[in-house]
């Protein structure tokens, strides 16, 4: 039979394992406390003073709708043309280690030209930047995506999303998507 002493030995011991083992462990984040997110952006809606383009859902804004253009478009009426220069870009934060973000815009200008830009918000620690199409579709627009998970040292868990042309002569983008994923 265990005395008092050995009784109190084993408690203690037990007691000592679980602090232990609670210390050690790493709380992780459920999907709850991580919530995905959709952006989707076909280039139809701006705002009021028509500076930003607005997401279907009518929740997100993107800069530079001022290179909104009607000459063409994948769907809808409207895309970005860009002739050298920046147009259509976001900052998601809220990011945490691990978060899988999917990224694509769809381009027509030619091959080689235009790209989508995925970077932190100090171009430091993650800048990746796709000008090959994964796909192209039956009128000649090519889909630019990338696949990202997000860095351990991501700076304030940001990441700056745009389209890029880095030529004189005219791209167009549209139907911007952005999906993130708690992972």
């Amino acid at each position: 039979m265990l005395n008092m002493k050995s009784l109190s030995f084993y408690f203690g011991l037990m007691f000592f394992l679980l602090i232990a083992i609670s210390c050690g462990s790493r709380k992780e984040q459920s999907p709850a406390e991580n919530k995905s997110l959709e952006i989707n952006c076909s280039v139809e809606k701006v705002s009021a003073d028509g500076s930003m383009l607005i997401s279907e859902d009518s929740t997100y804004t993107i800069i530079n709708a001022e290179s909104r253009s009607a000459e063409k478009a994948r769907s809808g009426q409207y895309s970005v043309k860009l002739v050298g220069g920046y147009g259509m870009g976001i900052t998601i934060d809220s990011l945490n280690p691990n978060d899988y973000v999917k990224v694509s815009v769809w381009k027509l200008g030619g091959p080689e030209k235009g790209t989508l830009v995925v970077t932190d918000t100090a171009t430091t620690v993650f800048y990746n930047a796709q000008k090959l199409p994964d796909k192209i579709d039956e009128n000649g627009w090519e889909r630019l995506e990338q696949e990202i998970l997000v860095p351990e040292n991501l700076p304030g868990g940001k990441l700056k999303i745009y389209v890029w042309n880095e030529t004189s002569e005219p791209v167009y983008f549209d139907d911007l998507s952005i999906v993130k994923r708690w992972k």
